[in-house]
């Protein structure tokens, strides 16, 4: 299965209201939702620069940890994507594929050689 687009960038923050300033104040992002929903995280906020999407995440624990979280690529169906990637010798993280956090499509999580975390996404774009 084919990625059709970049998603979004996800990012580590240690500071949640700093990076609200930052991305908000400073580089005129949108803010287009800010919450705990994630189990990783103690925050999650989703910025909106036109068409362009940034995450940034505010980890639990003052964690040392790379700061680019994950890329997130759409694809037009995730279980397609996965069953491309079994006969490649790949396979998704443990616990995935799953429902994605909006609620619609699947997500799952890979890994490129190098072990960064990729996020594979059959939802609606976000912008």
């Amino acid at each position: 299965s084919t990625v059709t687009a970049l998603d979004h960038f996800s990012i580590i923050a240690k500071d949640g209201a700093a990076a609200r300033r930052f991305y908000s104040d400073a580089l005129g992002a949108t803010l287009l939702s800010s919450s705990d929903r994630s189990v990783s995280s103690k925050e999650v906020s989703i910025y909106s620069f036109g068409g362009d999407v940034l995450e940034v995440y505010v980890p639990e624990l003052d964690a040392d940890v790379e700061r680019i979280a994950h890329i997130a690529l759409c694809v037009p169906s995730v279980p397609r994507a996965l069953e491309a990637l079994a006969e490649l010798g790949g396979f998704p993280d443990e616990g995935y594929p799953r429902a994605a956090f909006s609620g619609v499509g699947e997500i799952a999580v890979i890994r490129d050689p190098d072990g960064a975390c990729i996020e594979l996404l059959d939802r609606p774009p976000l912008v």
